[in-house]
């Protein structure tokens, strides 16, 4: 959740994390758009892509070798990265007001029965990411290893639609996920929500909030919260160098207010201001090295968590930044999570 001064600042800040990988799947971190500069349609491979590590992959797949990358040869690519085991799902409408309202499921072929839903959330300070970095970080393979059908979400930026715009978005995938199990092999009243940075902000929200529509029970049965800011006023107390009061500030841009006028409203917007609606568990995890949202965040929402009885295992990691999600330890934490949630369900012994 990377709050700079400018979406320039956030996009180079979050290319520069992701870039540490120097894979395929990092590419697709972004969406084409991303590297289509000029908008053309297509990628000028030598002119509009990033460092060198990252011509080579676009090359690659360059399968004309006429210097541009298309969006067929990107899909190429994104259908490169993941396992033959696993059935993709790609674009899904979960609403029919804009193009960015889509989701992607991925489902291993051994589907036997319905298994549990696990929902990603993207970060990237509510303005950029994209849905494909789920490929990114494998989490197709984390969710089949777990028995899970993993489902990831691109909704509304809060520059396009303010708060509560992007929630609401997700809140409308999770309506239609929940009402549509059947047809993609997962069990829509077993859902675990999956957030990462300004993600892992939306996912805490929503779980706070009541059933949804039409389900009882609520479906929301835990959440997984990576590096999240989850009391938004004391993030700018905490964050004191960088400008929230400018009009390219994300927190600016979620009420169309300087912080200092809008802090009632960050307040509302803001989980750990919100008491709980229902029962859930939670894994929330945070590097103590993170200088972009202090692990203080993560551990006071563990405290609010539990003082209102819920079960919340909290994870400090070690040497680890804002980029939890890319270390081998993590990983592990998240399967093992995964697995203990269908245990307490009775879905496996």
């Amino acid at each position: 959740m990377s709050f700079r001064l400018s979406n320039t600042i956030v996009h180079k800040a979050f290319l520069s994390f992701a870039l540490l990988t120097s894979t395929a799947p990092t590419i697709l971190a972004f969406p084409f758009s991303t590297w289509d500069t000029n908008r053309d349609g297509k990628i000028d491979i030598n002119r509009e892509s990033p460092p060198a590590n990252i011509r080579r992959t676009l090359k690659e797949y360059d399968t004309d070798n006429d210097g541009f990358l298309s969006k067929k040869e990107y899909t190429h690519l994104l259908d490169s990265t993941i396992p033959n085991t696993i059935q993709p799902e790609f674009n899904l409408p979960y609403s029919n007001e804009q193009e960015i309202q889509r989701l992607d499921i991925y489902r291993s072929k051994q589907n036997r029965k319905p298994r549990p839903l696990l929902i990603f959330i993207h970060g990237g300070a509510w303005n950029l990411g994209d849905k494909a970095s789920a490929i990114t970080w494998n989490l197709p393979t984390v969710a089949e290893k777990s028995g899970y059908v993993l489902a990831s979400v691109n909704f509304r930026s809060i520059q396009s639609a303010p708060w509560p715009g992007p929630a609401a978005d997700i809140m409308s995938a999770i309506n239609w996920l929940s009402t549509n199990g059947e047809s993609y092999g997962y069990d829509g009243s077993h859902i675990t929500l999956f957030g990462v940075s300004s993600g892992a902000h939306l996912a805490a929200f929503l779980s706070h909030q009541a059933q949804i529509p039409q389900k009882t029970p609520n479906p929301i049965a835990s959440t997984i919260l990576v590096s999240g800011a989850f009391d938004l006023n004391a993030y700018i107390e905490e964050t004191e160098d960088l400008d929230h009061e400018k009009n390219t500030s994300p927190l600016y841009q979620f009420f169309r207010l300087p912080p200092r006028r809008s802090a009632p409203l960050l307040r509302g917007a803001s989980p750990q201001n919100i008491p709980p609606q229902s029962n859930f568990s939670s894994l929330v995890v945070h590097g103590d090295q993170d200088a972009l949202v202090s692990p203080q965040q993560s551990i006071r929402y563990s405290d609010f968590l539990r003082h209102h009885e819920l079960d919340a295992d909290l994870k400090i990691l070690p040497g680890i930044g804002h980029t939890v999600i890319s270390s081998d330890s993590f990983v592990s934490l998240i399967i093992g999570f995964l697995i203990r949630q269908r245990k307490s369900a009775g879905q496996i012994e």
